[in-house]
């Protein structure tokens, strides 16, 4: 929602009517979690107000905190951290948020671990119910995996992807002695397994 995703993609970003039809589509057929971000344009707000149109608690929000290059080199990082946080609860409309991770693994040790230590303080004032991490690659997952307070990772993932084999024992591995979910993107490879046309897949 609100962004022109996908290698498939002809029609552009989905107008608001057309969300909340995918939105209500996806809640009638029993869809128990809901994937966004900050950084997904408005589409943390369009799920909130969608939300709180009669669906609270039908799904679980799932969404990413994002930084720029710039807002990580700040003085004042800790107090950043809350804003986004409390902007994110805003535009959600609820006052706690189902499960937030981070955009990339990376932030885990941005300034001596500040963004992650203030999320869980967040988590400890009853603000986020699960904190996790989004990866791109073998290296990001075991790094995630290797965090004790981490209760949900995102991982692409797709049939042709034979990249997280070892990284899949190691999963396995950790939920036998915590509790963990693990929720798998872009299964179809932006829509292009589904797709027909050669020039795409070139």
């Amino acid at each position: 929602l609100s962004l022109e995703y996908g290698i498939t993609n002809k029609d552009g970003k989905p107008t608001r009517n057309e969300s909340i039809k995918i939105l209500t589509t996806a809640l009638r057929a029993k869809v128990t979690s809901i994937d966004t971000a900050s950084a997904y344009g408005d589409s943390e707000k369009i799920i909130g107000e969608f939300m709180t149109s009669g669906f609270s608690g039908r799904s679980d929000i799932i969404t990413k905190i994002f930084f720029t290059n710039e807002e990580l080199k700040q003085t004042s990082l800790k107090e950043l951290v809350s804003i986004k946080v409390y902007q994110t609860l805003i535009k959600l409309k609820t006052n706690q948020i189902d499960t937030l991770l981070l955009h990339r693994v990376d932030y885990l040790n941005v300034q001596e671990n500040v963004i992650w230590e203030t999320l869980l303080t967040l988590k400890s004032e009853g603000l986020i119910s699960k904190l996790g991490v989004s990866v791109q690659n073998n290296e990001e997952a075991i790094l995630a995996l290797d965090v004790d307070a981490v209760e949900h990772i995102q991982m692409p993932f797709n049939i042709l992807d034979w990249r997280w084999n070892d990284v899949i024992k190691k999963i396995e591995a950790v939920k036998e002695i915590k509790k963990l979910t693990v929720h798998c993107r872009s299964v179809f490879l932006q829509g292009l397994l589904l797709a027909s046309d050669s020039l795409l897949w070139k």
